[in-house]
């Protein structure tokens, strides 16, 4: 397993199999790193699913809620916001499901590198073509990790305004009413 694999696996808090305290892992232990993997890649599916579900539900919740008590410009601006939002909220959805295929090639790569490790030492040049291609791999998953954070943080800010307006008026509401009174 390449240096960056066990930066990967340890940044993250994952389980791989040091059993022979080297990073050079026979089929089982490729088997651990895998499920290690495979276990990290459904959680991270499961809890970004269900944080955007959260904030898409709780936007919309709001947007009714404004549509109905707004005048029209108000509407139209929390409308436009909204919609900025589910885009944002499709991209992270397709960018989650690139890293989950990412993932799965990655895994497929380990497997087939498994397999050459437990041949005889003729495939050295496969072997490490491989482990080439599982370190791109990789690295491509980082920074689609990277990429994904940066929509989060878009996600975020416009969901952040989504309130910050609707707090606003009714703020500029409360005034009006009690200025009535």
């Amino acid at each position: 397993m390449s240096e960056k694999m066990v930066k990967f696996y340890e940044k993250h808090h994952l389980h791989y199999d040091l059993n022979q305290k080297d990073t050079w892992h026979s089929a089982p232990e490729w088997q651990t790193n895998i499920n290690s993997l495979t276990n990290f890649k459904a959680k991270l599916e499961n809890e970004i699913g269900q944080l955007y579900d959260k904030q898409f539900n709780i936007m919309v919740e709001k947007s009714n809620i404004l549509i109905d008590s707004t005048s029209d410009l108000e509407a139209v601006i929390f409308n436009v916001l909204s919609e900025r939002s589910q885009i944002m909220n499709g991209i992270v959805r397709d960018r989650v499901k690139e890293m989950s295929a990412r993932n799965d090639k990655i895994q497929q790569k380990t497997n087939q590198l498994a397999g050459e490790k437990g041949k005889k030492k003729k495939n050295e040049e496969e072997i490490t073509k491989i482990q080439g291609e599982i370190d791109k791999l990789s690295s491509d998953s980082q920074l689609d990790q990277i990429n994904l954070q940066s929509f989060m943080n878009k996600l975020n800010q416009t969901i952040e305004m989504l309130t910050n307006l609707t707090q606003k008026f009714a703020s500029s509401k409360d005034k009006i009413i009690g200025n009535l009174r």
